[in-house]
Parts: structure tokens; C-alpha cells; sequence
């Protein structure tokens, strides 16, 4: 979310400008670390969480599981995840491996014509609609570039 104003201080206004910091760089890290996090860090902090329940070792609940026990649960748990969902993944691109979809592509056309500017009742045509247009190219501000 904050990659985007960064981008745009990075470039310093401009349009095309590239800036001291690669911006396609850290885009690709947080992307990878997104995935990393998702994949990885989320399911096994659960399963770590989860591991061991300390009613589960005796009777009275009195012993705490160990950590080492709790860590080796998540592991075990988030290497069956992974495997699950990369066959999961790869089964799909095998099968399904390309996306078809269709793209409407909507084109328009102007045409300029000469309007009196103190003429009111000029119109163009407006989905439809007739809009009064008063133009006058003399009072039009000029770009500025920074």
C-alpha cells in the first residue's frame, strides 16, 4: 500500500523518470516477502500455536509441552502444507496452465468543429445527449512542466 507513494517520491513528479531507489527491486522483495509470509510464516505460526495441547500429556494438565515439541509439530504440519499446496499448484498448471479471457476494447472518435464562443446553442452529441459546449482556445492555460 505504501509502495505507491514511494514510487511516485521516487520519481519526483516526473512522468518518466527514474530515481534513485530501483523500484522494481523492492517491488519483486515485497511481492517474494508477501508470498514467503502467506506460505510460510502465517501457517507455521499457527501450527505452533496450536501444536501441543497441555491437557492432552496427562490428567491433571500440569505439564507444559516443550518448545522444541511445539516447533517440531509446526514443522511437520507446515512442510505437509507446502506440499499440499505446490502438488495442488502444479497439478493445476498442468491441466489448466493458460487463462483464456475476453477483452472489449472501446474506441471513440472526435471531430472538431468551429464554435462561435458566445454561441450557447452549439451542441455535441454525448452518449446521447445533446451538451451545450462554448469553446474558445485563447483562454486555454498553458502545461507547465516541472
Amino acid at each position: 500500500m505504501l509502495l505507491l507513494p514511494l514510487d511516485v517520491a521516487n520519481q519526483g513528479g516526473k512522468f518518466n523518470a527514474a530515481g534513485p531507489i530501483p523500484m522494481a527491486t523492492v517491488e519483486l522483495a515485497f511481492f517474494l516477502t508477501t508470498c514467503a509470509m502467506g506460505i510460510l510464516v502465517a501457517p507455521f505460526a499457527m501450527f505452533y500455536y496450536e501444536g501441543v495441547d497441555p491437557s492432552d500429556d496427562d490428567d491433571d494438565g500440569d505439564k507444559k509441552p516443550s518448545a522444541t515439541s511445539q516447533i517440531f509439530y509446526g514443522l511437520k504440519w507446515t512442510f505437509l502444507t507446502l506440499i499440499l499446496f505446490f502438488g495442488l499448484n502444479t497439478i493445476l498448471w498442468y491441466f489448466e496452465g493458460y487463462a483464456e479471457y475476453t477483452c472489449d476494447v472501446f474506441t471513440t472518435s472526435f471531430t472538431t468543429t468551429e464554435l462561435s464562443p458566445l454561441d450557447a446553442a452549439n451542441s455535441i452529441e454525448f452518449c446521447g445527449t445533446a451538451v451545450p459546449v462554448c469553446v474558445s482556445l485563447d483562454h486555454i492555460p498553458p502545461i507547465i512542466d516541472r
